[in-house]
């Protein structure tokens, strides 16, 4: 390996560890204000993704670190350095497919918000892991019974492969969550998975055709995308309720003037005492049909856009909301002649 590999690695790596770190402290303070309304539902789940979403910044550094030390003594000549080089290699690829695991976690609760829906395909996410750890030992005991030498690399390589087909997995696991969370909601509103597929295929194609890994250059430069989009959207959030504010009626209109969003019905909600607000969003959350969107509307109003186009079920889901929460309710319909936009200014303006 040359100097100059070596050397534009080892940069690279300095400057994703410099990226995490400079958005490290705003990011603890972004999420961690969360943590006073944590039994709100707006809390808890900002609370837990900001803990998924440091895990990141975490790993992204622990592969910085070990990616430079790899690259670094392997281009020194002693048997010391050649080990050293050797095992921060095998920690990098480690941390490396930790990243993907943890993008994948990230993925499924950005989407649903739901940990059970993740304790749930817990155990199906983990096995592809636990084959990578199997195969880090297989690997190690493999070399020290054939009395430390691996001629031909068939162990390396073995060992490289699985942990490339594990980020795969991975990755398709996430396309796949995706896909089917757009297809039955209609759109990703604020969600912007690109910012994690694009530095990710231009990670793949720079190592394919140069001699340098910047591996963890683009996972930095991914998650500091991420961050910048998670801010843009906490504009648009009820800090203590989870629940979007009056202003993402514009972003709606946005969404059904593209196609995304079609809303057919409206149920205003209105909450008898404000200091029940906290549950009753959580409560809300878990009774609405797919494709809802929960808006907050001064301090004692929420508006839930619905795609039921009939009168009977809306009623009915207004009915078992009031019951469970003591909350009083009212249901708007859509009119024949009046387009999606037209219907949500309507709302707005009751």
């Amino acid at each position: 390996m040359s100097s100059t590999t070596s050397t534009v690695t080892v940069i690279s790596d300095v400057i994703a560890v410099i990226i995490m770190l400079i958005i490290y402290p705003t990011a603890r303070a972004s999420y961690g204000g969360h943590t006073e309304n944590a039994s709100s539902a707006g809390g808890g789940k900002k609370q837990f993704e900001g803990k998924i979403f440091l895990s990141f910044i975490y790993l992204v550094i622990l592969t910085a670190v070990f990616e430079g030390m790899s690259y670094a003594f392997s281009y020194m000549i002693t048997e010391s350095s050649d080990m050293i080089s050797a095992t921060a290699h095998i920690a990098r690829e480690i941390s490396s497919t930790l990243v993907y695991f943890t993008w994948l976690i990230y993925v499924n609760y950005r989407l649903y918000h739901k940990k059970d829906y993740i304790k749930r395909n817990l155990f199906i996410y983990l096995i592809p892991l636990a084959l990578c750890f199997a195969a880090t030992i297989g690997a190690d005991v493999a070399t020290v019974l054939s009395d430390l030498s691996d001629e031909y690399g068939v162990y390396a390589v073995i060992f490289l492969f699985i942990f490339h087909f594990v980020r795969f997995f991975y990755f398709v696991a996430s396309v796949v969550v995706i896909r089917r969370f757009k297809k039955q909601n209609g759109h990703l509103t604020f969600f912007r998975p690109e910012l994690f597929y694009i530095p990710i295929l231009i990670c793949v194609l720079g190592t394919l055709f140069t001699p340098f890994s910047i591996e963890a250059f683009m996972f930095s430069i991914s998650i500091a995308l991420f961050y910048i989009a998670s801010e843009r959207e906490n504009r648009y959030i009820d800090a203590e309720t989870g629940l979007y504010t009056d202003d993402y009626i514009e972003c709606m209109e946005q969404l059904i003037k593209k196609g995304e969003l079609s809303p057919c019905s409206a149920v205003v909600f209105k909450i008898n005492d404000i200091e029940d607000i906290k549950s009753f969003s959580g409560i809300l959350g878990g009774m609405l049909p797919e494709n809802c969107e929960m808006i907050r509307r001064g301090k004692d109003e929420v508006i839930v856009f619905t795609p039921l186009d009939n009168r009977g079920p809306v009623l009915l889901l207004m009915d078992d909301v009031c019951t469970d929460t003591g909350a009083s309710g009212r249901v708007v319909m859509r009119q024949k002649d009046e387009t999606g936009s037209e219907f949500v200014k309507r709302c707005q303006d009751m």
